[in-house]
């Protein structure tokens, strides 16, 4: 429907819908395909084998996180993609800490612009563990998606209550 097949998004739903499937040998390969040059460049191919292969083996994930934490801290600007595809990579190994702190980093990169995406990522059903984390309410708080909420409601499987969101 006029959307580029080889473009980084169509590639990116691709690895998706492989790794929802329980391919992660194509879930990785779609992703490194999906990668900036700038991050294949500091070695992005390699960090993300790594961390699909230890989504199959949890004893790969702590050389996985250590070196996806190593990239991160290379990328400027325009690694930002990385950095939100990072913060399901790490709350799908057991991280959310460095899931909330790649979270940071974007809410800081974004804060003088309205990302496109507004947050979605956020809802991905990859992320249910970051959400149900009780940390991701004071990271929506500062995102300043409470007020949206009070009007509106709040998101499916989540209760506000005294401005906090808790999902389940």
């Amino acid at each position: 429907l006029g959307i580029d097949p080889t473009g980084r998004r169509i590639r990116q739903l691709n690895s998706d819908l492989a790794l929802r499937a329980g391919d992660y040998e194509a879930a990785a390969q779609g992703m490194i395909a999906s990668l900036p040059a700038s991050v294949r460049e500091l070695g992005g191919d390699e960090v993300v084998a790594r961390i699909y292969a230890a989504m199959t083996d949890p004893a790969k994930a702590p050389q996985a996180v250590a070196e996806l934490e190593r990239l991160l801290a290379k990328l400027g600007p325009e690694g930002w993609v990385v950095k939100v595809w990072a913060m399901n990579w790490f709350t799908r190994l057991g991280r959310n800490d460095l899931a909330f702190k790649a979270g940071d980093e974007l809410r800081v990169q974004f804060a003088g612009q309205s990302p496109v995406n507004a947050w979605s990522w956020l809802w991905f059903p990859e992320l249910h563990a970051l959400r149900r984390d009780p940390g991701f309410a004071d990271f929506v708080a500062q995102l300043g998606m409470v007020p949206y909420w009070k009007k509106y409601g709040p998101p499916d499987n989540c209760e506000l209550k005294n401005d906090r969101l808790t999902c389940t």
